[in-house]
């Protein structure tokens, strides 16, 4: 009797261990389903993360490049800018040495006048600006400036300018510099000034047996 009670006690706990509740609610259901399912995590596939990272430094690059240039462009306007200033600079000094040459032979051109307006002798004042104008002469052969002779040779438009036409009937005046107007200078190859000068042209007689 105590056997068939105990084996009953047994089968008893079997069962109750072998018991399980489910929830047949459907509203609980998707509030356990919510609960379960998260965001999904966006992940890229190997290569397009690497084109991604390849792009992102390329962007870094550029920018770093771009911040390079303009930095460069900015030293070399600066250094542009010193530069004008320094050829400026220079320019003057030596324009400023050039002049300073002339003014000794403004100062005996001063001299001569001064000395022509006490005295009143014409005659010095003419000795005067002779002395004058060799001492000037002088200076520009210093500076490689020399007149061109034009005179008696063939006219060359290259350094002059023919400012009227002469007619000749010697056939040696024909296309040659008779008069002189006004000087032409250069110095050294390079032409300063074009002299103006009056040409020989010869003017060809017509007998009447030709007309």
């Amino acid at each position: 009797m105590e056997d068939k009670k105990e084996r009953r006690n047994i089968k008893e706990e079997n069962n109750k261990s072998q018991f399980s509740v489910s929830d047949k609610r459907f509203w609980a259901k998707k509030r356990e389903g919510e609960e379960e399912a998260k965001e999904p995590v966006e992940k890229h596939p190997t290569f397009v993360e690497q084109l991604k990272t390849e792009l992102e430094n390329k962007d870094k690059k550029l920018r770093e490049y771009i911040d390079s240039f303009k930095k460069m462009q900015k030293e070399n306007d600066n250094f542009r800018n010193r530069l004008e200033k320094d050829s400026i600079k220079s320019v003057e000094r030596e324009k400023s040495k050039f002049i300073a040459k002339f003014l000794e032979i403004m100062d005996n051109l001063d001299r001569a006048v001064d000395s022509a307006k006490k005295t009143g002798d014409i005659n010095s004042l003419i000795e005067g600006i002779k002395m004058i104008h060799n001492q000037f002469s002088n200076f520009l052969k210093t500076e490689g400036v020399e007149p061109i002779e034009t005179i008696g040779k063939e006219f060359d438009p290259n350094v002059g300018e023919a400012v009227e036409v002469l007619s000749v009937s010697n056939k040696k005046d024909d296309n040659v510099v008779l008069e002189e107007i006004q000087k032409g200078y250069k110095m050294n190859d390079l032409l300063i000034r074009p002299a103006k000068v009056r040409v020989g042209k010869l003017i060809q007689k017509t007998s009447k047996e030709d007309q």
